[in-house]
């Protein structure tokens, strides 16, 4: 049933895509979702959704070079020194570079809420999947944050003044928690 409804939402965004003349504006090569959107008149960030649920099944590529690319290519910098690769590509953490670059910050802003929604943190344990591995060394690169374990998440929520009260599991490689004032 699930594949159906999927099948279906697929449809729709492919027919947004079509609609808006995505691929016939990406012919010479490609642009980001701030300059498709306002060749179409359309909201960038709801844009950008449409075009990574695309991507996600083949449909389009994501050229994300201006911004992530240079910051992994200096991920062994970050495995040698500890430091953040973005910092060290951009000369300034990803909160100050995205408080210089609002229209990256609201497609950011909204990518966090969409992925946020499904849960509140996600907790590695020794069977994660590749995903949550890979999330975790993404976080390493761009912001220099971490997957935690719930140990972690708990020493951080009494340096917090508050309580993890209890770990929710979901059906994905994530949890959420919930955590009460101590």
């Amino acid at each position: 049933m699930l594949q159906m409804i999927q099948g279906f939402w697929m449809s729709r965004a492919i027919y947004v895509a079509a609609k808006l003349g995505i691929a016939d504006l990406l012919k010479d090569g490609p642009k980001s979702p701030q300059e498709l959107a306002q060749a179409t008149g359309s909201h960038a960030p709801s844009l950008y959704r449409v075009l990574r649920a695309l991507q996600s099944v083949g449909v389009f590529a994501e050229d994300d070079r201006e911004n992530h690319y240079p910051a992994w290519e200096k991920v062994l910098n970050s495995v040698k020194t500890g430091t953040i690769a973005f910092n060290h590509v951009y000369g300034a953490s990803k909160w100050q570079y995205m408080t210089e670059h609002p229209d990256e910050a609201t497609i950011f802003d909204e990518a966090m809420a969409s992925f946020s929604a499904v849960v509140a943190a996600a907790i590695v344990e020794a069977s994660a999947t590749a995903f949550s591995k890979f999330m975790d060394l993404n976080m390493l690169v761009m912001t220099g944050g971490r997957e935690r374990t719930e140990a972690e998440y708990q020493a951080l929520f009494t340096a917090a003044g508050l309580r993890l009260n209890r770990v929710i599991p979901t059906h994905t490689e994530m949890s959420i928690l919930e955590a009460i004032r101590a």
